[in-house]
């Protein structure tokens, strides 16, 4: 399923997208696009204003980090 055409206007780190009514966060990395749910698996809160290094994003909300890669914890308040 084609989403939107990516080119160089996405200059932003990640952007959050709507299809069919889901809340998804496009993560731009170096090499590759990532989508992930754009709320924290651990209270909901939503990502778009997370932290991003690297493969890890830290939740602003509660500042817990998970890895992009497999969802693991990274560290826990």
């Amino acid at each position: 399923m084609k989403l939107t055409h990516v080119d160089d206007r996405l200059k932003q780190r990640c952007s959050g997208i709507m299809p069919n009514d889901k809340k998804l966060l496009l993560i731009k990395t170096s090499d590759n696009f990532i989508f992930i749910e754009n709320k924290c698996g651990h209270l909901g809160i939503l990502l778009t204003d997370a932290k991003i290094e690297s493969d890890v994003i830290t939740c602003m909300g509660h500042c817990v980090a998970f890895c992009l890669k497999n969802d693991e914890v990274k560290n826990c308040l």
